[in-house]
């Protein structure tokens, strides 16, 4: 017979990367309420999980747990997503692991309670373990197209008699 155990996520173990992203990490400070607070609108969350050796992988996945009712997936791991199993998402040979929050995984500033979710290689899911801080980050750019790029002539290079168009040889 076997024995399959789930991944635990330790809870007391997580918190906000020092150093990623760079060049600040993504905690800065303390909020009001006595939170982390976050300034990047993609923090890396770092913990402790089981390792990915000896033939083992675990991947990790984070939720947003903001409103328990309707928890949405916002980084790692995404088990309908296989292109989301890489190294970036799983824990090291030593069960730690640093994880980021997906461009666009939040869309409002506030209190953000995240779920932390580890997955071994036979698809057993562990704990979620909960870890709560502050945003206030810019969004603004969040889920936007970049600015269409503008082209414009020099005056004094336009050879057209103000068509604007250039000459080739």
């Amino acid at each position: 017979f076997a024995i399959r155990l789930a991944p635990v996520v330790f809870a007391n173990q997580l918190a906000l990367d020092k150093t990623l992203p760079t060049p600040g990490g993504s905690a800065n400070g303390t909020a009001p309420d006595g939170t982390p607070l976050v300034t990047v609108a993609q923090p890396f969350i770092d913990g402790l999980s089981e390792q990915t050796a000896f033939g083992n992988v675990v991947r990790i996945t984070l939720w947003d747990y903001t409103d328990p009712a309707n928890p949405r997936l916002i980084g790692g791991y995404d088990p309908a997503n296989a292109a989301t199993d890489i190294a970036a998402n799983r824990t090291d040979s030593f069960g730690k692991f640093a994880v980021q929050v997906n461009a666009g995984g939040f869309t409002t500033n506030g209190k953000k309670t995240i779920g932390v979710q580890a997955t071994d290689l036979s698809g057993t899911q562990g704990n979620i373990a909960l870890f709560t801080f502050t945003l206030k980050a810019n969004l603004s750019n969040i889920n936007q197209p970049p600015a269409i790029p503008t082209i414009g002539m020099n005056p004094s290079d336009d050879t057209s008699g103000g068509l604007l168009i250039t000459r080739t040889k």
